[in-house]
């Protein structure tokens, strides 16, 4: 099937009419889509019905300005859904079979009709089931997550593993290790999908460095138990030397040798590691590490330190012959732990001055736009948040959204691009936008959209500055954006008041 799109600006001539017959001739599309047509209903049926279309829609021109017109062949089943001065929106099946949905737009050539425009398209289709029924969950997020930016931006190739877009040797490289799928070895350790805040909890140890990449290794699978020696065929024996009754692995070095147990039950954290289960050393790790944000992270190094004098223990039961007590092992363990704090125990002091920023009031007669996002990488929604202030401090207005988004540069963007829309929309001429994410503020300023991600997003918001008097960006630190900051956050997670403007919450006051 053909669709045959034309922004004809007047279909009152002749020499435009049989140009449009020469490409229905050419192309012998079954739906055509006409945009400025600039006549009335009874001028464009007789010109439908000499091109030989069946079905016919449309929109009248306001004045000697704009007009739409929708035509189809006979074969096409098309029910219109909803329409105006912009769009025809429509539900299309051929001969009763593969039904779907299709919009067609003609966007405003007036700047500042074009959010209101978008606004319109994006709730045609605010009932999830439409998209639930034609396509997979892993395809409708992928949908709901694609940002609506600038219809002038020209479209471009990108290379998604690199946030410029561009290709290079490098980025193809882990791109292709990434998605490689290998031969699946025994280990559990070898899971390939682990969370990426592990690395983060592991380098931020309080532990020494030989730990840390000791912790590393283990979630890598990467240390020379005899199951590994075993299937590179540099032993023929892949059992514990301890117990002589499993396989020598990570996971049983660790936590599953009697001699392991014995050492986690001697520990004040009273752990009995069951096999039943258990995840692989990674997820285990990860799972402790989300344990302890609530707690204590000094705990994590302390784990950190069992485990590393447990892998001792053992290298000096396969090399020296000793064993070793396993209420030794743990004081051991817990006296190295406090040691390393202890030597490397930083009092604490107030922040230096540069890293304080209060929120500044902007001049007379501006407005400043606080914008910030709150991004959940498991549910890849965001909260979307902006805050109006005048130059006394006082709330003067603000807007909160919560959207699908793939990324936290495109949450941040679609911030930033929420605070410019509601400002526009609030009538303010002076503004100052301030987002305490540097890399959009940076580009903004640069006019330089090297970010794939949000380079439609970025030229949106540049588009919008343009309609005001004065539009500046602005970066500013996490402690000057915790007003938009506690917006996002609770937008996101559903608990932000819809009245917050006009009464706002204590825990919000206390940050304004």
């Amino acid at each position: 099937m053909a669709f045959l799109l034309w922004n004809c600006r007047g279909l009152g001539k002749a020499s435009t009419f049989r140009a449009l017959r020469n490409l229905v001739n050419k192309h012998k599309p079954s739906i055509v889509f006409l945009m400025e047509t600039k006549q009335r209903k009874s001028k464009l049926d007789r010109l439908r019905s000499r091109l030989h279309f069946h079905g016919s829609f449309y929109i009248d021109p306001v004045g000697i300005a704009g007009g739409l017109a929708l035509w189809w062949k006979e074969e096409i089943n098309l029910t219109v859904l909803s329409s105006s001065k912009n769009y025809i929106d429509t539900s299309i099946a051929i001969n009763d079979q593969h039904c779907w949905y299709g919009t067609f737009l003609y966007g405003s050539p007036y700047l500042e009709e074009r959010a209101d425009i978008w606004a319109n398209m994006s709730s045609l289709r605010s009932n999830d089931n439409i998209l639930d029924d034609l396509f997979s969950p892993a395809e409708v997020r992928a949908i709901q997550s694609i940002p609506i930016g600038n219809p002038d931006c020209k479209d471009s190739l990108i290379w998604p593993a690199n946030k410029n877009g561009i290709y290079s040797a490098r980025s193809g490289y882990f791109s292709v290790l990434d998605s490689s799928q290998a031969t699946p070895i025994t280990s559990q350790s070898n899971d390939p999908k682990i969370d990426k805040n592990i690395w983060k909890s592991i380098w931020k140890l309080h532990a020494p460095p030989k730990i840390r990449s000791f912790i590393w290794k283990l979630c890598y699978n990467a240390v020379a138990t005899k199951e590994n020696l075993h299937s590179r065929f540099h032993l023929s024996d892949g059992k514990c030397p301890r117990c002589h009754d499993s396989v020598e692995s990570v996971e049983h070095v660790l936590f599953f040798c009697p001699h392991a147990q014995a050492v986690w039950k001697a520990s004040d954290f009273n752990y009995c590691p069951s096999l039943e289960g258990f995840p692989c050393f990674a997820k285990w790790w990860l799972h402790l590490f989300y344990s302890f944000m609530t707690v204590d992270h000094c705990h994590l190094s302390l784990v950190a330190f069992v485990c590393w004098f447990l892998w001792k223990s053992r290298n000096a039961l396969v090399f020296q012959g000793s064993c070793d007590n396993p209420i030794e092992i743990w004081h051991l363990a817990a006296r190295s732990d406090a040691e390393f704090k202890d030597v490397n125990s930083i009092p604490s002091r107030p922040l230096p001055n540069f890293l304080v920023s209060p929120w500044q009031s902007p001049p007379a007669d501006f407005i400043k736009v606080n914008c910030d996002a709150s991004f959940d990488h498991r549910t890849k929604k965001a909260g979307l948040a902006a805050i109006f202030r005048n130059s006394n401090g006082e709330v003067v207005g603000g807007s909160t959204m919560l959207v699908s988004s793939f990324s936290v540069v495109t949450a941040e963007a679609l911030a930033c691009r929420l605070g410019v829309v509601a400002a526009f929309r609030q009538g303010w001429k002076k503004i100052i936008l301030e987002s305490d994410n540097e890399g959009v503020i940076s580009r903004l300023l640069k006019h330089e959209f090297s970010c794939w991600e949000s380079a439609s997003v970025e030229a949106d918001i540049l588009s919008f500055s343009f309609l005001f008097d004065v539009c500046s960006f602005s970066f500013v630190r996490r402690s000057s954006n915790g007003a938009a900051d506690w917006l996002a956050k609770n937008t996101r997670n559903h608990s932000c008041p819809r009245d917050w403007v006009l009464s706002i919450p204590p825990e919000l006051a206390s940050l304004l």
